[in-house]
């Protein structure tokens, strides 16, 4: 019980710190060592430091919306998941495969991130499980089934007929390009949580479907 009420703690200051008043998300924050005193929020990984990159906000929405569905009677957790989740719905891109940070330049050479993307549809599968408002849960579900399918469409290997990698690869997971690491890989994660998705929607793994 005292775990459980240290973890809700931690969550909640998380989200005073690195959640902002739209429901996107910075990556960290800086302390004074000695006072304790909040001296900067930021992104490290992203853009730019006041950007949102795509990753971040991801696992913002699958950490609250987990967290909303063990710990129900928290309402702070629950608009956390849902405002984290909201965000991500109202500003990916048309075909729902975000790119590696929100803010980057639109253009053809700006690189995906397909595990971001992955754990954003998994979150939203969570929240769809748990949300108050039906009609908002079937769009999160409607959203996460379109997302999971455009990523095996799209980027599950064989992508096309000279594709001799093995079969079930998520290709184009961004995992770091402002040192050029990664940048268009099978990213562990990204297939973790599109293995998640994809249990749920073929009802292998249970999950509160919305009515």
């Amino acid at each position: 019980e005292e775990l459980k009420l240290v973890a809700i703690k931690h969550a909640l200051r998380n989200g005073e710190f690195c959640v902002r008043e739209d429901g996107s998300v910075c990556q960290s924050a800086s302390f004074d060592s000695d006072s304790g005193e909040l001296l900067k929020t930021y992104t490290h990984k992203g853009f730019s430091e006041s950007s949102a990159w795509a990753r971040a906000q991801a696992w913002a929405m699958m950490g609250y919306s987990y967290l909303s569905s063990k710990f129900p009677e928290n309402e702070d957790l629950y608009t956390l998941a849902e405002s984290t989740c909201r965000w991500w719905v109202d500003n990916v891109p048309d075909d729902l495969i975000s790119a590696w940070d929100f803010d980057a330049p639109n253009s053809s050479d700006t690189k995906k991130d397909t595990s971001a993307t992955a754990i954003a549809a998994y979150a939203m599968l969570k929240l769809s499980s748990i949300h108050k408002d039906r009609i908002a849960a079937r769009k999160y579900y409607r959203i996460a089934h379109a997302t999971v399918w455009n990523l095996c469409e799209g980027y599950l290997t064989p992508v096309d007929d000279g594709d001799q990698r093995p079969v079930g690869i998520l290709t184009a997971g961004c995992f770091d390009p402002n040192r050029d690491t990664a940048v268009d890989n099978e990213l562990i994660w990204g297939d973790y949580f599109l293995f998640k998705s994809l249990g749920v929607l073929t009802g292998i793994l249970p999950i509160n479907k919305p009515s």
